[in-house]
This record gives structure tokens, sequence and C-alpha cells, in this order.
């Protein structure tokens, strides 16, 4: 596995990340995407001979000896029983995954971010196509449906570039106006590792996990506008008043 000091970090999980990101880019194509639990024993069976394309994955690992279980999916680790968390432990995938769930479950609309002419590129390809340093997704939710006034609109942006990128957020309405704003940060070098699984998992986010992202609070409609620093997955959350 390359770079094995990051296998249980946050840049495992912005690779899945940005797997979620691409099939949101590019509905309809895609109108669902399903994550394999990939509950692996460990050690393999004559030694990974047997499996050797899931040999040495970080994503999820099962030890038949101790019977610790790693999780790094949320439909395994939302069915772990209330008094049986004590003998998983999770990974800064499992913590990210926890994090955009919170907004994908809780949402009204979920949407691509559209890319601006001027946003940068990152001077790679893939299957021919030229990749943009800024990939994103959008979640909007109603908090108050009695009175629909105050909405949540969120975005999920991961910058795959080695430079920070300017970015403009906008909002689906421009009269709209920002109360708050809340922006958690996930950084690539981020080592993560495997940690106790939160005591109720179900609860997103987690409040704990191995990963130690940067959390800040800003205010205003000027808030959307900032740099987007490199290697990372952020979180933005802004309350609006329409």
């Amino acid at each position: 596995f390359f770079l094995p000091e990051l296998e249980q970090g946050a840049l495992h999980g912005m690779y899945h990340v940005a797997r979620i990101l691409g099939a949101i880019r590019t509905y309809p194509r895609f109108s669902a995407l399903t994550f394999e639990t990939l509950v692996h024993p460990n050690p393999y069976p004559n030694n990974g001979t047997d499996f050797p394309q899931h040999k040495n994955l970080p994503v999820a690992r099962m030890s038949t000896k101790v019977k610790n279980i790693h999780y790094s999916h949320m439909n395994m680790i939302t069915s772990v029983k209330a008094n049986e968390t004590g003998k998983v432990l999770v990974s800064g995938t499992a913590q990210m995954f926890s994090h955009l769930a919170k907004y994908a479950t809780s949402s009204n609309k979920m949407y691509k971010m559209n890319r601006s002419s001027s946003c940068s590129w990152s001077g790679t390809k893939i299957l021919g196509y030229d990749i943009s340093c800024i990939h994103g997704a959008v979640f909007s939710s109603m908090l108050n449906q009695k009175e629909q006034e105050d909405v949540s609109i969120t975005f999920a942006v991961l910058n795959v570039c080695n430079e920070s990128v300017f970015t403009t957020l906008q909002l689906p309405t421009p009269s709209l106006t920002v109360s708050v704003v809340e922006i958690t940060s996930y950084n690539s070098s981020d080592p993560g590792g495997l940690v106790p699984l939160p005591s109720n998992p179900n609860e997103h986010p987690w409040g704990s996990g191995p990963l130690h992202p940067m959390h800040s609070v800003e205010h205003g409609n000027n808030a959307l506008s900032r740099a987007i620093p490199a290697f990372t997955f952020n979180i933005i959350s802004a309350t609006v008043v329409t």
C-alpha cells in the first residue's frame, strides 16, 4: 500500500469522498452510489493469495483472533449495537463519512458545485480528462420547517492541488443573507489511526475520532469567499435567513 503511514488517515478518506462528489457531479448518469463494507479477515487465508486484490487495504479489517472489527463505512457502523461499540475501531475515513453523512441525510436538495472558468487545473489527466483543483457538492435543508425562515446550506469542497485556491461559494439565491458560517477542514497529512467507535455512532458528525480537523466560525456573506487550502477536504456550513 502506498504511503502506509497515511492509510488510516484523511488522505484515504479524501479518496473516497472524491468518488462521492464525482457521482453527484455526473448525476443523473449515476443515481446511486453504493460502498461495499469490505470487512477482511486479518490475517488473510493463505497469506492473502485467495484475495490478492484486497490484501492490505485499510478500508476495513477483521481479526479472527482478537475479534476487533475496524469499520470504515457507514452502513456497517450504524448497524453496530450500543453495547458492542467497545469492540469496534474506526479509521479517519469513517470519521469523514460521518461528517458528510450529517448533511447528506438531512438535506432537502443535493447538487453539484459549478466550476468557474477561472478555477485552477491540477495539471494532470485521468482517462484523458483534465482534472480541476476544486471539486464539490452542495446540500441544503430547511432548519425551521414550520416557518421556513432559517436555511442551512452546506458546501463539501475538496482541493486536490498542492496550492490554495481562492473560491467564491455561491448561494442558490443571491438575496440570501448569511448569519453564521462554520468551517471544518481536514488535511490530507493527518495520519489518523484507529480509535474506538463513539458511544452513539448514529449521531453525526461524531464528536470524536482519529482525525484532528481545524474548526472555525465566521459571520456574513463574505465568509463564503475564501481560500481553500491545498490538499484538504472542507465542510463549510452556512446558516442563512431567507
